[in-house]
């Protein structure tokens, strides 16, 4: 498999499974008809793909709170992480797991309307 891009891998083979129309030819002295079939797949991974826009005191508002940038971008961009919308401030955030099985929520402003670029806020651990 051949990575295109980090989103698009492509994967090309062969199989060893001719179509071949025997009928008569062998039996005629000819050679049969055989078609290789190729076959071509193409995933994407649709995880979404945001662009962050990080400042120097949000990154150490974050260390603060024991969370790094990669961890933050690890939990929004997750798909399988939840969006919901924080209590205390009314912005969208979402909780997710980081590699290392912590549970954190990570709060964000959208920056555009659609919703592609993220102004990070806060983020902490939190209980399961």
């Amino acid at each position: 498999m051949r990575a295109l891009d980090d989103n698009v891998k492509l994967s090309a083979f062969a199989r060893a499974r001719p179509h071949c129309a025997l009928g008569d030819t062998v039996a005629q002295g000819l050679l049969p008809l055989c078609i290789l079939e190729i076959s071509v797949s193409i995933y994407v991974n649709l995880m979404p793909i945001y662009f962050f826009n990080w400042t120097a005191e949000i990154v150490e508002h974050l260390a603060d709170n024991d969370v790094t940038p990669e961890e933050f971008e690890m939990v929004v961009q997750d798909d399988r992480s939840e969006l919901v919308i924080s209590r205390s401030t009314g912005r969208p955030a979402r909780i997710g797991v980081t590699d290392d099985g912590r549970i954190l929520f990570c709060v964000f402003d959208w920056i555009d309307e659609e919703q592609t670029e993220i102004e990070p806020r806060t983020a902490y651990e939190i209980d399961p």
